[in-house]
Order: structure tokens, then sequence, then C-alpha cells
């Protein structure tokens, strides 16, 4: 069960600080923009930007799932996931 609990703070940590990370790559990308816009760098470096903060929103999603499947286990641990007899007929 520790280790079931320690995977979901582990998973949720993880969510965190890649939340933080597509925030900045967010700001990033927008200023890349603009410098694009004002011709200070190429149409690539706006496409690379743009490559980043998808792989990091991917990480996210995959972070999400991860946290999800560690939840449950961590509900398993926890004596959960039984299920009921099937009922008896009359």
């Amino acid at each position: 069960m520790e280790n079931a609990l320690s995977d979901l703070v582990q998973q949720q940590a993880r969510a965190h600080a890649l939340n933080r990370q597509i925030a900045e790559l967010t700001v990033a990308r927008g200023q890349a923009q603009q410098a694009y816009e004002g011709g200070v760098i190429s149409l690539i470096e706006v496409r690379d930007a743009d490559r980043e903060l998808l792989a990091a929103s991917d990480r996210r999603v995959q972070a999400d799932a991860d946290a999800a499947r560690a939840a449950v286990a961590s509900f398993r641990a926890l004596g959960g996931g039984w299920t009921a007899p099937a009922p008896r007929p009359l």
C-alpha cells in the first residue's frame, strides 16, 4: 500500500511540475511569435517552441493517466476493488 500511495504522490508532483513548465513554454511561445512577427527570428524557431509546448502537454496528459492509475492502485491497496457476489436466482 505504501508503494501505491508513494506513486500517487509522485505522479501528482510530476503533474504540478509539468503545469509550471507548460505555463512557461506558453509564454516562450508567445514571445517567439512576437519576435518572428518583428523579423528577429525565423519561423523554424517558432515551430520549435510549438513542438516543445506540445511535447510538454503530451507529458502532462501521460502524468494525469499515471496519477489516475496510481489512485486506483491506492484504492485497491486499501481494500477497494472487490466485487459483490452475483445474486442467487429465486
